[in-house]
């Protein structure tokens, strides 16, 4: 009996795109994996001169890959993967700052190996790339990311590759080595205001990927190397309205103001251990404040579209997130 518990994720660092890596590196607590299929497009041969209307074939055109994985995060190798960029600072305390940064997207060999008493059952998508990603924050649950990926092609080894063991970065925790972020330690600000009631809200990033075939013998039915056309984030906050400061400063403003105050989501296990998101320079897209004489507070839901959103991460992770030293 497959049971999702048993199953294992892992990844690895492609040097040139499409190129298979060793995928020896733990991804952070996987909760699911959503495998979207190898779809076909296919291409349908209908001809003259035959005696019956069936379609006389069908042949492939292109095979389209994806995958989405969600995740606990432990620490911050995954994001910068996501954002393209990491830059370390040693804090000389045993704490380093990684600063994640837009730049060029890598490619990943990702490993999603199904495991029973007969056996491993081991698919790898190749030629990695992240299309969407989304960090989402509900009051009383962990933090939890999801990441929709774009493959360009698929192996079947025999066995799991086995996890490194050495580089802080690439190994293996347990809950108890890092925990996992949680959304009780989410401190979310919007133009200078400390939302302390808030209940939900998540942060999404769009790298609008084309993901197509071209003209090219070599690539059989794969389609080409995605590249991004944009890189569009949303950020979206609930809470309730505790005092006038909200009104003041937030829930005054109109649809298209554009913030001018400190925007920020940071989430803390300490003073030293944290996460958090700088939001530039945010457009208001939406505001709701609906009044409901049956509930028991008044609610809001703001919705932001920010020109960049940074990350900062600070831990005991002493190399660079993506190449480990």
């Amino acid at each position: 009996m497959f049971v999702g518990k048993k199953s294992r994720v892992s990844y690895g660092l492609e040097s040139t795109y499409g190129t298979e890596a060793t995928p020896d590196r733990w991804p952070g607590i996987v909760t699911r994996v959503e495998d979207g299929g190898n779809r076909n497009d296919l291409v349908t041969v209908k001809g003259v001169d035959s005696d019956t209307l069936n379609i006389d074939a069908y042949l492939r055109a292109v095979m389209r890959r994806s995958i989405d994985i969600t995740f606990l995060m432990q620490h911050g190798a995954l994001l910068a993967w996501v954002w393209g960029q990491d830059s370390v600072v040693d804090n000389l305390d045993g704490t380093y700052t990684h600063t994640l940064t837009e730049s060029n997207l890598s490619s990943l060999t990702i490993e999603v190996a199904e495991r029973d008493s007969g056996g491993d059952h081991v698919e790898r998508y190749l030629g990695c790339k992240p299309n969407t990603f989304r960090v989402e924050w509900n009051a009383g649950n962990p933090v939890t990311h999801t990441i929709n990926v774009i493959a360009q092609d698929t192996t079947h080894p025999d066995s799991v590759t086995a996890y490194n063991t050495t580089n802080t970065a690439f190994k293996k925790y347990t809950a108890y080595d890092i925990a996992p972020l949680q959304s009780k330690q989410v401190d979310v600000t919007i133009n200078g205001v400390d939302l302390n009631t808030t209940l939900s809200g998540s942060i999404e990033l769009d790298n609008g990927l084309v993901a197509e075939p071209v003209c090219d013998s070599g690539l059989g039915d794969k389609i080409a190397e995605p590249f991004p056309t944009k890189r569009e984030f949303t950020v979206n906050v609930r809470g309730y309205v505790s005092s006038d400061v909200y009104y003041d400063s937030i829930l005054s403003m109109d649809t298209g103001d554009r913030l001018t105050g400190v925007t920020e989501v940071k989430i803390s296990r300490s003073a030293t251990d944290y996460v958090r998101y700088t939001i530039s320079n945010p457009i208001v897209e939406s505001i709701s404040k609906p009044i409901d004489v049956d509930g028991e507070r008044t609610e809001f839901t703001i919705v932001l579209k920010p020109t960049n959103v940074t990350v900062e991460v600070r831990d005991a992770i002493g190399v660079n997130y993506l190449t480990g030293v």
